[in-house]
């Protein structure tokens, strides 16, 4: 069973041990002691789609904007589309 500092306080608290949680985590760091961290699994997003290709040349098109911004005066100095 994993014993961190917050589960310790809640067994002292259960006999009667009068302590509040930041000197029982000030003491347990004191000691040196640590639970490994857990760390959350990553969620599946999904099935990805495959990317279709198309059979000819110019048959679709894209675009991407990039505007340059001065980040004093909030002015747009230049798009490129």
């Amino acid at each position: 069973m994993m014993m961190g500092y917050r589960r310790l306080l809640v067994l002292l608290r259960r006999e009667g041990e009068p302590s509040g949680i930041n000197r029982i985590h000030r003491l347990y760091r004191e000691e040196g002691l640590s639970v490994r961290k857990r760390h959350a699994r990553r969620k599946v997003v999904g099935t990805r789609v495959s990317i279709v290709l198309e059979a000819k040349p110019n048959a679709r098109w894209s675009i991407d904007f990039v505007h340059i911004v001065d980040d004093a005066t909030k002015q747009c100095l230049g798009a490129i589309p």
